[in-house]
């Protein structure tokens, strides 16, 4: 495994991160395979949320780790936007807080490595209003940094303003959708904010199992996204001629996420061992061939 340093935080974080989603919904004894392939392959990055199984993710991470959780960067998430089912359109200041005491409670830790909001505020005085109040918890020491977790540009670019006070951005990017590299990422690494780039399969379209289902997948495809997905296949077995095989795509997939200076850690989900297992071996055979990447680059950005 090999570690990147996570912007101004000066953390030292594994190219693949594991994302937690899923263990709500996961046997225990399946969690703690996972946990013991995290530890033996490396990876010190978990990323979590208190929606993650209605804060049962947490308590997992809390339990199991117990006192090795001063070895891992732990990222958890909260949301002020939703309470009991109902979106809400601004953040109430005090939930904020008690969101935030309640995932140090279950996470059994002294206080949190990166707190990342969901879905930020939509106002720049809201967001003042935010930012003043991380730095109250950065100087009580119940978060040590904090950020944004985006699914687009859109939720971060309205802030400039407040960019030096942003430690680190989780943004969907991956081979089929990388606007954030267009719009987003320069200009983060001018601030020194860290990158975590989230959702690197496309939600499971760039696994070899999503070729099994290729009409489906077209449909979930966006715009001129199923013509690059087609792109994309075609060229990688133009590339490996008769040798390709199915998990060349989760080779390809990850490599050109970490191909991208720009990025810290890449988050992988799962939801069994043998998947991790399968990505964490993806990630070791992955190809470095620069301008194999390049190409899918450019293409991207000609056709946007």
């Amino acid at each position: 495994m090999n570690y990147r340093t996570l912007g101004k935080t000066n953390l030292e974080v594994s190219e693949i991160g594991l994302g937690t989603s899923y263990f709500g919904l996961m046997d225990e004894r399946l969690i703690k395979k996972i946990f013991n392939i995290v530890e033996m392959n490396g990876i010190n990055l978990l990323d979590t949320a208190e929606l993650y199984g209605n804060g049962l993710s947490e308590r997992l991470i809390g339990r199991f780790l117990n006192n090795r959780i001063d070895d891992m960067t732990i990222v958890t998430k909260v949301n002020a936007n939703f309470d009991s089912g109902q979106h809400r359109e601004n953040y109430i200041i005090p939930d904020l807080r008690n969101k935030i005491v309640g995932s140090v409670e279950r996470l059994n830790t002294d206080s949190i490595d990166i707190l990342l909001l969901h879905t930020p505020p939509t106002t720049t005085s809201q967001f003042k209003r935010i930012v003043a109040l991380m730095s109250e918890f950065k100087k009580e020491g119940i978060v040590k940094f904090w950020g944004i977790s985006a699914t687009t540009p859109d939720e971060v670019l309205p802030f400039p303003s407040f960019a030096n006070s942003i430690d680190v951005i989780e943004m969907t990017y991956n081979i089929i959708y990388q606007e954030p590299r267009i719009s987003l990422f320069e200009k983060l690494k001018s601030f020194g904010i860290g990158i975590i780039a989230k959702e690197v399969l496309h939600k499971g379209a760039l696994t070899g199992i999503a070729l099994d289902h290729l009409s489906l997948l077209s449909q979930s495809l966006h715009k001129l996204q199923p013509k690059f997905f087609e792109e994309i296949l075609n060229d990688i077995k133009g590339y490996m001629g008769s040798e390709f095989r199915r998990e060349y795509l989760l080779r390809y997939a990850l490599g050109f996420v970490l191909s991208d200076t720009s990025i810290h850690t890449a988050l992988v989900g799962t939801s069994s061992p043998l998947h991790l297992l399968e990505c964490i071996n993806a990630y070791k055979e992955r190809p470095y061939d620069p301008d194999f990447y390049e190409r899918f680059r450019s293409w991207y950005q000609w056709q946007s």
